[in-house]
């Protein structure tokens, strides 16, 4: 799209931001659940809500959890 309007020399940067560091797996399940910040979530029927918490708490073991959310930044000149 920044090409198609006329945009040259197009960089692209991927950053991650720490939104949360949990020290309980349990913490992390119970902010999920509660649909805190995450608004993808919302989607999602209490069901299908419970199945990803079961499943993601499968995953994880128990240690220090990092939760972080990835950006991407473009820059460009016109």
């Amino acid at each position: 799209m920044l090409q198609k309007t006329g945009f040259t020399d197009i960089q692209t940067f991927k950053l991650w931001e720490t939104r949360n560091t949990y020290t309980l797996k349990e913490t992390l399940l119970e902010d999920i659940k509660a649909r805190s910040g995450r608004s993808i979530l919302h989607e999602l029927g209490d069901v299908q809500l419970e199945r990803l918490v079961e499943y993601i708490d499968k995953q994880l073991g128990d240690k220090k959890i990092v939760e972080s959310d990835r950006w991407t930044m473009w820059l460009a000149k016109k």
